[in-house]
């Protein structure tokens, strides 16, 4: 189980990294605290389902291609992430909503 925990974290720090967001910002996003961010990234914990959920479908990978091994930096964000999407994203992030679940 710790092997997938290292996998988990590391993927989702690389995932962080590539699209240039801070622990901050996505905590704040996720309504959570930076050291859970931190947390999940070296491994000490993991998010739960839906946060994972969300932070996929924020860095426009399927769940499959986070857990499917392929190196996180080679993962390309899909078409729709063009200049006006991410000025979406950064408006919920200053806004700091939540997903309506």
């Amino acid at each position: 189980m710790k092997a997938q925990q290292n996998f988990c974290g590391e993927r989702l720090k690389k995932l962080r990294e590539r699209d240039n967001y801070t622990t901050r910002q996505l905590a704040n996003y996720l309504k959570t605290t930076e050291e859970s961010i931190t947390s999940w990234e070296n491994g000490i914990s993991e998010p739960d389902i839906k946060s994972l959920y969300v932070l996929c479908t924020l860095y426009g990978v399927s769940m499959d291609e986070f857990f499917s091994g392929v190196d996180a930096t080679k993962l390309v964000a899909p078409v729709y992430r063009d200049e006006y999407s991410n000025a979406v994203w950064k408006n919920k992030f200053s806004r700091a909503r939540r997903f309506p679940w």
